[in-house]
């Protein structure tokens, strides 16, 4: 029993085990076969979708070329060979070798139902014939892109062209109300570049690339000019047609109001200014009409200066009149009175000349004075002309005339002045002469009285000479004056020095002699001291002595400080 239990177990462990590696070995061949599967799908696939790829590539983009560059060739005959090439490598493409590629991928799908053999012969016999399918219609693709891709380049720059037009039309559009004058030329501009466009896309469609590039440029070139015209243009236009025009009227009615306040502003021409601005108007629209900006801004500019200065002009002659009533009227009359004055001195200067000695300095003043007055007269000539000429003469020009004369008629009076002044000091330097030496004799006599009244010889005797010397002055200046013509100079000199000489003896003699009296009165008062103090008798001798020696303010001083001395000692 115990050998047939054993042999039981040994036969269940032989079985499980060879189960075992059956199941391991069917698990292993079904894996290969699966994973080879799955493998030969995905390459299937790849083939597949390449296929698909290149077919639409060949039936979609490459056919639309060739339509292109068929309607190219219709226009362009140059390109008839090259459609023909291409279109012949289609048909070529779309009836041979696609059919291939299309079968092998049929033969591709039934192989990988057969099995991996079959599969894997199909995929290395037909993979070459899709391959080449694919590298013909890429080869196609390509060259019929390096056909067409010249075209597109150029559409493509031409968008921005035609942006840039869009641009500027609109630009146009919002001044439009401004370039009135211009409009004409605007839209003549741009129907040309329209056309540009159009010949444009004809030589396009023609394959005619250079000719489109050259259209391309004009229309570059308008869209450049009209850009920057467009900066400018519209500011001049209205200068020109508004703003300088509306200057031109304020320029008629302030002329029509100086006018009418009688103002002469005929030397301002300003018909012919206006006339002229209107003739440079007109040139510069013709100018603008045409887009030619050269120098119209500097000309329009230069019109509105000068009108500018205009309406300045007829300001000022407005204001001249204004001047020209105010001070015309004294001007003349003074003129006319100091042209009297200039005459009259002059009619007496051969008496002055007569009782005077005239200094030469003063005679060349009054030749002087006699050109100054030849030159106002002139200039006074010179504007009765301008008042009483057939054409009234500008204010400002009288203003100016009137303001020479008054230049030249104060040079005058400031000499005739002078001159006069100068006679004048003449007549009282002799007079005052005259009357000195009357007065300071008189003077001087009381003055040698009131000496002789001191009598102190020593003291006298300072003066002696002086005195002498003061009448021998009066002398002289009686001698000088009695003759003629008078040298007044001379009288004048004497004069000052007589003058010092009696003004210095007064005050030193009147001086001295209230210290004298002083003195005096002092010593009277001490020699009431003399009976009680004996000292006192030499010291009053000494201060006598000093007084007849002249020194009347020493004895008053030293005998006022004696007095005070003994007054005390009396207390």
């Amino acid at each position: 029993m115990k050998v047939v239990t054993l042999l039981n177990t040994l036969d269940i462990v032989f079985i499980v085990a060879s189960i075992i590696l059956v199941l391991a070995v069917f698990g292993f061949i079904l894996s290969k076969f699966a994973f080879r599967g799955t493998k030969n799908k995905k390459a299937l696939k790849s083939l597949s979708i390449k296929y698909s790829y290149v077919r639409s590539l060949l039936l979609g983009e490459n056919i639309q070329y060739i339509k292109r560059i068929e309607a190219i060739s219709d226009i362009n005959l140059l390109m008839r060979p090259a459609y023909e090439e291409f279109f012949t490598r289609f048909e070529q493409l779309r009836n041979v070798d696609d059919r291939k590629a299309s079968r092998s991928i049929q033969i591709l799908n039934e192989a990988l139902a057969a099995g991996n053999k079959e599969f894997k012969k199909a995929f290395n016999e037909h993979r070459p014939i899709i391959l080449d399918y694919e590298r013909k219609v890429t080869a196609l693709s390509k060259d019929l892109t390096n056909m067409i891709k010249p075209e597109s380049e150029i559409r493509e720059e031409s968008v921005y062209d035609k942006e840039k037009l869009r641009i500027i039309k609109n630009i146009y559009r919002d001044h439009k109300d401004e370039l009135e004058i211009c409009v004409p030329s605007f839209e003549k501009i741009f129907t040309q570049i329209e056309l540009l466009f159009k010949e444009y896309d004809n030589a396009l469609n023609g394959a005619y690339y250079d000719e489109a590039r050259s259209y391309l440029e004009k229309i570059r070139t308008f869209n450049d000019q009209l850009e920057r015209i467009l900066q400018i243009l519209p500011l001049l236009v209205v200068k020109a047609t508004v703003l300088i025009p509306e200057k031109i009227a304020t320029l008629k009615k302030s002329y029509e109001e100086a006018t009418a306040y009688n103002v002469p502003l005929h030397h301002l021409r300003v018909s012919a200014e206006i006339e002229s601005f209107n003739e440079q108007l007109e040139v510069i629209k013709e100018q603008l009409i045409r887009f030619d900006t050269r120098n119209v801004e500097q000309t329009l500019n230069q019109i509105a200066d000068t009108i500018d200065e205009l309406i300045n002009s007829f300001n000022v002659e407005i204001e001249k009149q204004r001047e020209f009533t105010a001070e015309y009227d004294k001007t003349y009359l003074h003129v006319n009175e100091l042209e009297q004055r200039y005459i009259r001195l002059v009619n007496r200067m051969p008496q002055v000349k007569e009782y005077y000695l005239i200094n030469p300095e003063y005679e060349k003043k009054l030749e002087v004075a006699n050109t100054n007055v030849n030159t106002m007269m002139m200039v006074k000539r010179s504007l009765d002309a301008f008042l009483h000429s057939a054409t009234k003469q500008p204010y400002s020009l009288l203003v100016e005339k009137v303001q020479q004369l008054q230049a030249e008629s104060m040079k005058v009076e400031v000499l005739v002045r002078e001159f006069q002044t100068y006679i004048e000091s003449l007549r009282v330097i002799v007079e005052d002469g005259f009357a000195i030496c009357k007065l300071l004799f008189i003077r001087f006599k009381e003055l040698e009285v009131t000496l002789r009244k001191l009598n102190v010889p020593a003291y006298i005797q300072n003066f002696e000479q002086d005195f002498d010397s003061g009448y021998a002055m009066i002398s002289d200046i009686s001698t000088i004056i009695r003759e003629r013509p008078i040298d007044v100079s001379q009288v004048e000199v004497l004069t000052n020095e007589l003058r010092a000489l009696a003004t210095r003896l007064e005050d030193v003699i009147t001086t001295d002699v209230k210290y004298a009296h002083s003195a005096e009165e002092v010593i009277v008062s001490l020699n009431a001291f003399r009976p009680q103090f004996s000292e006192l008798h030499s010291k009053l001798r000494d201060e006598e002595q000093r007084f007849f020696n002249g020194l009347f303010k020493h004895t008053y001083e030293n005998s006022i400080e004696q007095l005070k001395k003994y007054q005390n000692r009396k207390q």
